[in-house]
């Protein structure tokens, strides 16, 4: 990053993914490493497997709660998840955007292309050497010039040190050079199915035929024969390509074929061929590219330097009749180019002068002599339709480097196009798998609303939602008891629904209140109908903790506010009781039926002596004298068994040890079902 890409978007390709943690570990690293030094660009990440198990467990990004162990604490609160109930921890969306997964074979599928970085950790190692081989030429094409390859820790390049260069060989990561250093590597993968033909690199001209340089080694007979031959001979010839393109020259061609004006180029031997010679010329390779079999012309005349020579063409494919020539020149489809042999010779050394006199009038030998007039005749035709000719090959040639032009725009654009291809498609099941994930959200979002629904319908509380305009949103059933509503309301302004309440009419201004103080407020309201609710308003809270409207709910406390009521009454008797207790002149006291005293009032105090605090849970018998006790425990037998007593005389002890006589009233105290728990009794003293 310290030569930020050309572009707005950094291009990763992580080949071999699994289940996306190399992936996502360079995303995180990425975005660090962009906030640190403050670059604009985005990243974007292909990250590729074949396996679609493993690709779709990348895609839900969900890892076990074990990650912990080797992942930072920080980069595990700003970049994860922690699921419910410790599921495990989920990568973030701002981390999970950066990556596009997609199922990808490396030995079939089209590579991804203009890449920064390519990751291919621990994928070589699975392949024999010779897919090996292949693949390196591959991570060559989709890298950028300088773009860098991240290999595995027992991976390399192997012998492609050609097309990479070292940066850091103990982590083995390398850097793609611009060119590669030797051609010829690219052109042994070119059956490769994956790489297009623009990716590879035809090998250099120096290896055709040179003509130039000394002979190293000694000679054979055959060869000094050869050579002697060919230099007596004096045999022009030119080495051509099927377009005309010269690779190589022998003998003197200056006698046959002349520069032409303007920027010098590619030499073409048709465009340099003179009048007479190029439309034979252009004919004669066109025939031997269609037909693959040596074309011959004899006698053709040639207007060259202001006279006229009789040539002799012969046009030879090398691969057809001649020795097989080393090449490394290859045609678009990255086979080897055919090429072709021109051999021009004066036709007058290979012919008697005899017939040059003698020739045919059809133009292409020399006329007769015996007539200048005639000859300067058929000069000037010659000279009009050899002008003729080669404004109409010119025109041709331009039109066929046109379309030679226009058919390589539209291969780059053919190419740019499989790789928008390739990327759309990447993106198509990004987007599928973006498609499911949101369909997952929906339903869980649908099961939560009904749920919720369920909730609210099923606890039979009374609840209006409200909006800070304060208009209704929803409302459950229960609230139509409490004010008018009917389905048609949701989105009307609660100040125009009728509350059925008697004595409250503060429903708009309380919850105006709660809107703007965030204040609960709660109070105890009565329907119409008689039925008690309990008024709550509270502040409606978004998660972003963001103030929406107003939740009102009415819960129906009609039972508890009877309830109340009857305690009440209940209480206001218990105290008219107690009353009585306090300010009776009799001694009342309650015993169970162990004889246990369980209630003493003053009264009691006043006659015998002893306070409450010393009475309550004294045994009756305490308070009886002796011989007295088997009478007062038959009476007691006799009360709990609901026998009706009539008030008797008995005596009783009092605190100081007297014993004074008194009249005894006793009742029995029994429950609902009838069973008697305690005995009351009211004494008197009985006076002599």
């Amino acid at each position: 990053l310290q030569n930020p890409p050309g572009s707005n978007v950094l291009r990763v390709w992580v080949a071999g993914c699994s289940t996306g943690e190399e992936a996502y570990s360079l995303a995180i690293m990425l975005a660090e490493l962009k906030e640190a030094q403050q670059h604009s660009f985005s990243v974007q990440i292909f990250a590729t497997d074949l396996d679609s198990r493993a690709i779709d467990t990348a895609r839900a990004g969900l890892y076990p709660t074990s990650i912990s162990a080797n992942v930072s604490a920080q980069r595990l609160a700003r970049y994860f998840t922690l699921e419910p109930y410790g599921k495990g921890y989920r990568i973030h969306k701002a981390v999970r955007s950066m990556v596009i997964f997609s199922e990808h074979n490396l030995l079939k599928d089209p590579p991804f292309s203009r890449l920064d970085i390519l990751s291919c950790r621990n994928v070589l190692i699975y392949l024999d050497g010779e897919l090996q081989r292949k693949l390196l030429p591959l991570f060559y094409f989709a890298l950028k010039p300088g773009g860098l390859l991240f290999l595995g820790t027992s991976e390399g390049v192997g012998d492609a040190f050609d097309l990479f260069s070292s940066v850091d060989r103990k982590v083995k990561l390398y850097r793609r050079l611009s060119a590669p250093v030797n051609g010829r590597r690219l052109k042994s993968f070119q059956s490769f199915p994956t790489l297009p033909p623009s990716a590879f690199v035809p090998e250099a001209a120096t290896d055709s035929i040179s003509s130039s340089g000394p002979a190293t080694v000694k000679h054979s007979l055959r060869q000094l024969t050869e050579q002697a031959l060919l230099h007596h001979l004096a045999v022009a010839a030119v080495l051509v390509t099927s377009e005309g393109n010269i690779l190589y020259v022998h003998g003197q061609v200056s006698l046959y074929l002349r520069i032409p004006p303007g920027e010098a180029g590619v030499s073409n031997a048709i465009r340099m061929a003179p009048l007479g010679l190029q439309a034979e010329l252009a004919s004669a390779l066109q025939q031997a590219r269609d037909t693959n079999q040596t074309v011959q012309r004899t006698q053709l005349v040639v207007h060259f330097n202001g006279q006229l020579s009789p040539v002799n063409l012969k046009v030879v494919p090398l691969h057809s009749e001649a020795p097989a020539i080393p090449s490394a020149r290859t045609d678009a489809e990255g086979a080897e180019a055919p090429m072709y042999l021109i051999i021009l010779e004066d036709a007058r050394k290979a012919i008697p002068a005899a017939s040059l006199e003698t020739g045919s009038a059809k133009g292409d030998t020399i006329p007769p002599t015996d007539s200048q007039e005639h000859i300067q005749k058929l000069e000037s035709e010659l000279q009009v339709k050899a002008e003729d000719f080669q404004r109409n090959y010119e025109a041709l040639e331009t039109y066929k480097e046109e379309m030679q032009s226009v058919n390589e725009e539209l291969q780059s654009a053919n190419e740019e196009m499989e790789t928008s291809k390739e990327e759309m498609q990447s993106l198509n099941e990004e987007l599928a798998t973006t498609n499911n994930e949101l369909q997952a959200k929906v339903q869980s979002l649908a099961r939560a609303n009904n749920d919720l629904r369920n909730l609210l319908s099923g606890n039979g509380i009374a609840m209006v939602f409200l909006d800070v305009q304060l208009r209704i949103l929803r409302f459950t059933p229960e609230a139509s008891a409490v004010i008018s509503l009917i389905e048609s309301d949701v989105g009307r302004p609660i100040a125009h629904q009728v509350a059925n309440l008697v004595g409250y009419d503060r429903l708009v201004a309380d919850a105006q209140s709660v809107l703007n103080t965030l204040a609960p407020f709660e109070t105890l309201v009565r329907a119409v109908n008689g039925r008690w609710f309990n008024l709550r308003m509270r502040a409606y809270r978004t998660l972003e903790n963001e103030i929406e409207g107003v939740v009102i709910t009415f819960e129906d406390v009609t039972a508890l506010r009877k309830l109340q009521d009857d305690l009440l009454q209940a209480n206001a008797a218990m105290a008219r009781l107690g009353v009585v207790l306090r300010d009776a002149q009799d001694a009342i006291t309650v015993q169970d039926l162990d004889g246990k005293t369980l209630a003493w009032n003053p009264g009691a105090e006043h006659l015998y002596g002893w306070t409450e605090a010393q009475a309550l849970g004294m045994p009756v018998s305490a308070r009886i004298p002796p011989g007295h006790a088997p009478d007062a425990l038959v009476k007691l037998v006799q009360l709990s068994n609901a026998e009706v007593l009539t008030p008797y005389p008995d005596l009783r002890l009092c605190s100081d040890g007297r014993t004074i006589d008194v009249w005894i009233t006793s009742t029995a105290l029994a429950n609902k079902d009838g069973t008697v728990y305690a005995v009351a009794t009211t004494e008197r003293l009985r006076k002599s």
